[in-house]
């Protein structure tokens, strides 16, 4: 299992004082305020935690591809609408819960419906690479037998991909996306597929200053996920549940 993710989920706080501290719901905040300059920043990042663990979700309820491409379109767009948001209820815990609700009474309704979901007309469309989503969902482990723990799982794995990223966005910022695409490896792997000898050459550093390169981004990556659940859950307090959920999801499946 990722001991980052281990000893950040134990100690919130083991980045020391300048740790960043999440202040929960702020994404959803943000997508709320119609006439922020951030909303539509905060709306895009919801679809792309969200799209494809509704499309994952759709897919394994028996969907085709095209429909489950019309249906997450459709949900999304409505999410992104002026009173989508409105209807979310910080006092009703993860957001997660909100979007597995809001899919199941969107499939509910389209079964009602005659005839197949028209694809385009006046919504708002999100990007979704059709080839890739088809392609990712066939990958999927089959042994997930519910499509709620697919969908879960893929959320999992969504917010692990967003927190590296934005642990990318900051190395590159600093100048040192060279050296990060060098020590990612060892975010979760102890030795890596690269020996410290090699990244320390390769940088002109010390063997001890490699390591504490290592050190740090870990404990940044453990931070960017606090970062990144703390956004979608009702609270602080529930970081660490949501935190401990995703090492299960993943732990069960061998992808931590």
């Amino acid at each position: 299992m990722n001991p980052t993710l281990t000893e950040q989920n134990r100690n919130p706080n083991a980045g020391g004082a300048s740790a960043f501290q999440p202040t929960a719901w702020t994404l959803i905040v943000k997508a709320q305020e119609k006439d922020s300059p951030s909303c539509l920043q905060a709306m895009d990042g919801l679809c792309r935690s969200y799209w494809y663990p509704v499309y994952a979700f759709i897919r394994r309820q028996g969907f085709g591809c095209a429909d489950a491409q019309d249906l997450t379109q459709e949900l999304l767009a409505g999410l992104m609408s002026t009173t989508g948001l409105a209807r979310v209820d910080r006092g009703k815990g993860r957001f997660r819960s909100y979007m597995l609700g809001a899919v199941k009474h969107l499939l509910a309704k389209r079964r009602e419906r005659d005839g197949a979901a028209k694809r385009g007309g006046e919504v708002i469309k999100v990007a979704i690479d059709e080839t890739d989503a088809e392609g990712r969902y066939l990958n999927e482990p089959q042994d997930l037998h519910t499509p709620e723990s697919l969908l879960n799982y893929c959320w999992a794995q969504s917010v692990l991909a967003e927190s590296l990223s934005r642990v990318k966005a900051d190395y590159v910022g600093m100048g040192k996306g060279a050296l990060f695409e060098d020590i990612r490896m060892f975010i979760e792997d102890d030795k890596g597929s690269v020996p410290y000898e090699d990244v320390a050459a390769r940088h002109k550093k010390s063997l001890s200053a490699v390591k504490s390169e290592i050190r740090r981004l870990r404990l940044r990556y453990g931070q960017k996920l606090r970062e990144v659940v703390g956004e979608t859950v009702a609270t602080s307090s529930d970081i660490d549940s949501e935190l401990a959920e995703l090492l299960k999801l993943l732990g069960e499946r061998g992808g931590a």
